[in-house]
């Protein structure tokens, strides 16, 4: 059994198994220990928070650091916060972590609950560092089948994740979500990676695509 197979979920007698109908099962995502990425490739640092208040929905923020290579780009996620507690609850832990990652841009969904949130977090950034409201105007199911391929084709995730919490429970919705039936709560960390894709597609579109 090589490193990815045994991200995958169900082992029967030795073998693994993946469940049918998920749109990112596990062995096709990429893991690595991420203390080792090499700075000196890094040329940017960014997260992008989809706001949820209690009940359910994941309050989720991926912390990514992108580094290039040749001609294509390595997101790599460094941290994450998926959590069910809502936004009051989670504003200081996204200064802390902004800091702790050395993010330089944070883009941050406006729809509904997003403008408190924005307003919270704008007050406690250095000078250094941006925040961007985006309005999210496309249905999150097209967003999401839009950009998978995506997230799965540059998007690099800690091997070491069982080891936090949030990441877990982040890796655990990101690869449970299916292409048909009920996604209730576990859209929001497919969700937000895909609006991190976008971002990426049009930052990087000459690198990307010539």
């Amino acid at each position: 059994v090589d490193n990815k197979d045994k991200y995958n979920n169900i082992v029967l007698g030795g073998w693994i198994q993946e469940p049918e109908g998920v749109l990112l099962p596990k062995s096709k995502l990429k893991f690595i220990d991420l203390s080792t990425i090499p700075e000196e490739n890094i040329v940017f640092k960014f997260a992008v928070g989809d706001p949820a208040d209690t009940g359910g929905d994941k309050f989720s923020i991926p912390f990514m650091h992108v580094a290039l290579y040749e001609n294509s780009i390595v997101c790599y996620v460094k941290d994450i916060i998926h959590s069910t507690v809502g936004i009051e609850a989670n504003t200081e832990r996204v200064i802390d972590k902004m800091h702790d990652n050395l993010i330089e841009e944070l883009f941050y969904e406006s729809n509904g609950v997003g403008i408190a949130a924005i307003l919270l977090i704008k007050k406690r950034l250095s000078e250094h560092q941006k925040l961007k409201a985006f309005a999210a105007t496309i249905n999150k199911e097209v967003r999401i089948f839009s950009h998978y391929e995506f997230v799965q084709k540059y998007f690099v995730f800690d091997i070491n994740y069982e080891q936090n919490a949030e990441y877990k429970s982040f890796i655990n919705d990101l690869t449970s979500y299916s292409k048909e039936g009920d996604n209730k709560h576990k859209k929001d960390a497919i969700d937000v990676l895909c609006s991190a894709a976008s971002i990426l597609k049009i930052k990087y579109k000459r690198v990307l695509y010539g």
